[in-house]
C-alpha cells in the first residue's frame, strides 16, 4: 500500500483527529483513513473485525483481559490530579502503589 504525507493540518483538525483516537481508542493512523473513506465516499470499515497484519502481529498484542487492565489503569492514573502528578515527579518519587527501590 502507498503511503501518503498530508502536510499543513491546522490545529483544530490535529486536535480533532486526536480527540476521535482517544474516544475510540483507535490510532490517529486508523482515525484518519476512516475519515478519508468516509469523506470520499467509500463507507466505512469497523475496525473491531481488522485483521491485524501490521508490527503489532510481529511483536505480539495483548489479549482482552490484558488490554482492558490496561485501560483500566489508566483510568485510574487519569483521576489523580495533575498538581499531585507533577509534585511526584518533582520530588523523584514514585506513583502511589509502586515500591520503591
Amino acid at each position: 500500500m502507498p503511503d501518503i504525507l498530508v502536510r499543513d493540518i491546522d490545529e483544530a483538525l490535529a486536535e480533532r483527529i486526536m480527540a476521535l483516537a482517544r474516544e475510540r481508542k483507535w490510532s490517529i493512523n486508523d482515525v484518519i483513513l476512516h475519515a478519508l473513506r468516509h469523506g470520499l465516499g467509500l463507507g466505512g470499515e469497523d475496525l473491531s473485525l481488522r485483521e491485524v497484519n501490521d508490527i503489532a502481529r510481529l511483536a505480539g498484542t495483548w489479549d482482552h483481559d490484558e488490554a482492558a487492565a490496561f485501560r483500566e489503569a489508566m483510568q485510574a492514573l487519569e483521576q489523580i490530579p495533575e498538581s499531585t502528578l507533577a509534585l511526584l515527579t518533582q520530588a523523584g518519587a514514585k506513583p502511589p502503589g509502586k515500591p520503591k527501590p
